[in-house]
């Protein structure tokens, strides 16, 4: 069996930091694993098994068009490019994930988000994003998105451009445009949902 003898804070940054992990192979070697994280050496899980959301991830319908949904095409600087994603953002300080999307979404598309709290609690529990690189996990948080569309209150380190999209631009965009990969799996379910019950996929 896998585990680790000790982890070590490479850096010392304000949202990500690199640790050194002194881990164990099945033959209980040692070797270098490096990993990123958001938190701090004793609030990493591997150390504590917490499953506390770092961010959010915002699916949100538009209350008075329920055929359309709210996406951004934002600037990644891994990337180098703009990609297509839904709404999302890291949890401030005591914020739950629906205090946090809520302001998320107004930060970043201008628009008001009114939770949507039906369906199975299952699929709003924190998830993983990328196990094997960070231990950084999120949860999703769905809504109705009213109001008008600004940049007002977008960061200056923010390249972010909102846009409500229907079901047919998602599947020309799909085609066109980059994804992250948690945005194109939801969208899977807002091509497939009925206007009139776009949540129904919550419920198991």
């Amino acid at each position: 069996m896998s585990g680790f003898r000790k982890i070590t804070k490479q850096t010392n940054n304000r949202f990500l930091n690199m640790y050194r992990m002194e881990a164990l192979n099945n033959e209980k070697q040692p070797f270098d694993y490096f990993f990123a994280s958001r938190k701090e050496p004793d609030e990493l899980v591997c150390m504590t098994d917490s499953k506390k959301p770092d961010g959010v991830l915002i699916y949100a319908i538009c209350e008075n068009d329920p055929e359309k949904i709210v996406m951004i095409r934002q600037y990644r600087y891994p990337l180098g490019r703009k990609i297509m994603e839904l709404p999302a953002g890291l949890i401030d300080g005591d914020e739950t994930p629906a205090e946090c999307a809520m302001r998320e979404l107004r930060e970043e598309t201008g628009m008001e988000l009114s939770i949507y709290e039906g369906g199975s609690p299952l699929f709003r529990q924190p998830f993983f994003s990328a196990q094997g690189l960070t231990d950084e996990c999120c949860s999703t948080v769905f809504g109705w998105a009213r109001g008008e569309i600004s940049n007002a209150m977008m960061e200056n380190t923010e390249d972010i451009k909102p846009i409500l999209v229907s079901k047919e631009d998602v599947k020309k965009l799909l085609e066109t445009e980059q994804f992250s990969m948690r945005s194109a799996y939801l969208l899977m379910n807002f091509l497939r949902s009925d206007p009139k019950a776009p949540f129904a996929f919550l419920e198991i």
